[in-house]
């Protein structure tokens, strides 16, 4: 071999077109080629080292699956050696304009229970799920299964959201307001899933059309509260731990401002994470919410790393 071609590719979620590495030989020219699939999610993150390493991570794949008769170890760890370096260069090397990873279009087809139709192009009968949005998604059904959608517009100082969901499977609940603040909600019931499905569809469509998008999950804040415990308190602190977690889950889900995302227990401290959209409006907030109940002995409430 005296040239290797790789071919990383980048193949949406929704395509269900199954991820492979391949490799051929081209004798005449003495080329191997070798392709393998980009990881579409970590492709399109907003963040330029991540993005640098789904590829370099694509070309270390390439670079492993050449056959054994084609290089030596040495020469393998050569090559992996040079994309790692040129890895680290480019990760530190960020553009001043990142070009966004757009949104591709669907159109739910509920009524038939089918995968539904997909396009990389607007069409005024089909919704656009941008790539942060598609962990709301089956990625093995299409976008069918859909239940939630939160999408948010930052107005100056003032962050405004608004949001979606099947409370079953023929109500779709409607929230809006603006983070912090429990907002207004309305609920719309239909006969038949379908019709669901439309008005799920609309609010979400109205909701783009007005400049709501989804906020990353990478930048959201990690907001963490932390208790003390004693250890000879175990199964009560426990018990504690849940109950603090299903009150801030519902306390941030309906101020607009996020989620908690678990919770653990050690070292004489009980711990409960958060991710939220606005640190310092939602520590305001679970500060008063807490104050009035029994869980106002934290210790502190504190930003953790990303």
């Amino acid at each position: 071999m005296s040239c290797l071609s790789t071919s990383p590719s980048c193949q949406h979620p929704f395509t269900n077109i199954p991820a492979k590495v391949g490799q051929s030989f081209h004798k005449a020219s003495a080329t191997c080629f070798v392709d393998a699939p980009v990881d579409y999610l970590q492709f399109a993150s907003s963040n330029w080292a991540t993005r640098v390493r789904a590829y370099a991570a694509t070309v270390e794949a390439c670079v492993l699956k050449i056959a054994r008769t084609r290089v030596t170890a040495d020469e393998r760890q050569i090559l992996l050696g040079i994309v790692e370096r040129a890895s680290q260069e480019l990760s530190v090397e960020v553009p001043e304009v990142i070009a966004e990873v757009g949104p591709v279009y669907v159109r739910s087809t509920a009524a038939t229970d089918v995968t539904p139709m997909l396009s990389f192009k607007p069409h005024p009968s089909m919704m656009p799920v941008r790539p942060e949005e598609i962990w709301m998604h089956d990625r093995g059904d299409g976008v069918r299964k859909e239940t939630l959608f939160k999408l948010y517009n930052r107005r100056s100082e003032v962050i405004f959201y608004r949001e979606g969901w099947f409370s079953d499977d023929l109500t779709i609940v409607e929230h809006w307001g603006t983070c912090g603040s429990r907002g207004e909600a309305r609920s719309h019931t239909h006969t038949d899933k379908s019709n669901a499905r439309k008005t799920y569809d609309r609010l979400k469509k109205v909701a783009y059309e007005a400049g709501f998008r989804a906020i990353p999950l990478s930048e959201h804040a990690k907001l963490v509260v932390e208790y003390p415990v004693a250890e000879t308190k175990a199964e009560t602190d426990l018990e504690r731990r849940h109950a603090l977690e299903d009150l801030l889950d519902e306390l941030t889900g309906w101020l607009g401002l996020g989620h908690v995302d678990g919770s653990s227990i050690g070292s004489g401290t009980m711990e409960v994470l958060s991710y939220v959209v606005d640190f310092q409006t939602a520590k305001a907030a679970i500060v008063e919410a807490l104050s009035e109940t029994a869980f106002l002995d934290f210790n502190r409430i504190y930003r953790a790393a990303t």
